[in-house]
């Protein structure tokens, strides 16, 4: 058994905890003694509940109730948030903080509940290892100590008895090839070692047919496994040779690091709100809105957001027209997607232009019409003409490979934007180009069509 300060779950939640008491010091008096001591409480019951669970034989009851901490916790930070006691940029990372938490109990209970049911046993030597490899890779109590080799270099294996260091996790990951392709994927497994022979370097190779450890040499180009890379937040480098082929990865960006999305995510959520907060798609989306976010962010940092369906419905005022409400959800995207690229379109618009605009709006179109008519007719002295006109089926019509292009010269063009340009481009690409018609649900009669 782990102890329990050196489980991974529990410095995340210690870390939580010191949060949580160091947010609450600033609360107004009104709510430092009652919430703001709740929350307090709840973190240090978190605390103790992993404690528990990590002595405990059956740890199912206590994660559950640690996970029942984190819940309450939630609550009480969306009700300080709500009451103005947190800034919205320290109530995101707060929440943050417990949504990584939040995982790793429920990949605790997922693998304590599996571990009891696990009958199976390896046969040979090399099953044997792979099971523990499994068993170690998939405990989220596991740290990297536990398994990753200490030294700069590919842990050694024994060669006296050619079997493998049961201290190593060596899955059978296959390999790339020089061409990009990808083989023996569960099969084979492929580790560089630190030492080179002319052009090539040798490696270790493991066979899930074989019960022994084979050494070879390799094109240095092909793609095999290397030691655990403990400094997640450091960039993945490749050769110069590799690099154009295959890119730079940051690790810091795969696990999260662009917490000013994450923050702007949160704002888009609270600026749709602010007038759709008494319909039914926002109330339900209100449920648990702090994890719905946190997986609408991965689904945009993965590009793997889908638009959902549509209200479509038909209005008869001012004019007779055909609406197609975008769900709340995606509401949340198309208010993120106003508040990166407005402040730069926003000086491109003419003056005389009142639809959606910060200090414009109909009240401000309406005296401008009035000062026009006042000027033309001399304060109404003489006949003036006023054209009205709209142009009919407007946004359905309209060419939508210009607008996008005009989006992308533009945001292409900016300055020092403070976002993702290519990120956002691919976001505004998948929201311009969706024909709502496809996937609508519809609202009234029929006949009203």
């Amino acid at each position: 058994m782990a102890l329990y300060y050196n489980l991974p779950v529990y410095k995340a939640s210690y870390k939580l905890m010191t949060m949580l008491f160091a947010s609450s010091s600033g609360f107004a008096r009104e709510y430092k003694y009652t919430t703001g001591q709740e929350l307090k409480n709840e973190g240090m019951s978190l605390i103790k509940n992993i404690y528990r669970a990590n002595k405990a034989m059956d740890k199912i009851i206590h994660i559950g109730e640690a996970r029942e901490n984190l819940e309450m916790i939630r609550l009480f930070l969306r009700l300080m948030q709500d009451f103005g006691q947190l800034s919205l940029k320290k109530f995101v990372e707060i929440n943050l903080a417990v949504e990584g938490v939040s995982k790793q109990l429920a990949a605790w209970e997922k693998y304590s509940q599996g571990k009891s049911m696990e009958k199976a046993t390896p046969e040979s030597s090399v099953a044997t290892a792979q099971a523990s490899a499994r068993s170690k890779s998939n405990n989220p109590l596991a740290s990297s100590e536990e398994f990753c080799p200490k030294s700069g270099h590919i842990a050694r294996l024994h060669q006296k008895n050619r079997a493998i260091n049961s201290a190593v996790i060596l899955p059978l990951a296959g390999n790339r090839n020089t061409d990009g392709s990808f083989n023996n994927l569960g099969s084979n497994e492929n580790s560089w070692s630190s030492s080179v022979s002319g052009g090539n370097a040798w490696n270790r190779n493991l066979n899930v047919g074989e019960a022994r450890v084979n050494r070879n040499t390799n094109n240095q180009s092909n793609g095999f496994s290397v030691r655990c890379v403990k400094d997640l937040q450091s960039p993945v480098k490749l050769r110069p040779e590799l690099a154009s082929k295959f890119g730079t990865v940051s690790r810091g960006e795969q696990n999260g690091g662009n917490q000013q999305l994450l923050l702007d995510l949160f704002r888009a959520y609270f600026d749709t709100r602010k007038n759709k907060g008494k319909t039914a798609n926002a109330l339900a989306f209100e449920s648990g809105y702090e994890e719905k976010l946190f997986k609408l962010y991965e689904e945009i940092v993965n590009r793997e957001y889908e638009i959902g369906k549509s209200v479509c419905f038909i209005v008869d005022k001012p004019v007779k027209r055909e609406i197609f409400a975008a769900d709340f959800r995606d509401r949340i995207v198309h208010h993120l997607i106003f508040n990166y690229i407005n402040p730069i379109f926003e000086k491109h618009f003419i003056k005389d232009s009142y639809s959606c605009r910060v200090g414009k709006g109909t009240s401000r179109g309406i005296k401008r019409v009035d000062h026009f008519i006042r000027s033309c007719s001399e304060n109404y002295q003489k006949d003036c003409w006023i054209l009205k006109l709209d142009i009919q089926g407007y946004f359905m019509a309209m060419d939508r490979n210009i607008l996008y292009k005009k989006i992308e010269r533009g945001l292409k063009a900016a300055k020092n934007a403070a976002f993702d340009v290519d990120l956002m481009l691919w976001l505004i690409r998948a929201v311009v180009f969706h024909d709502p018609t496809k996937n609508c649900r519809v609202k009234g009669n029929r006949e009203d069509w």
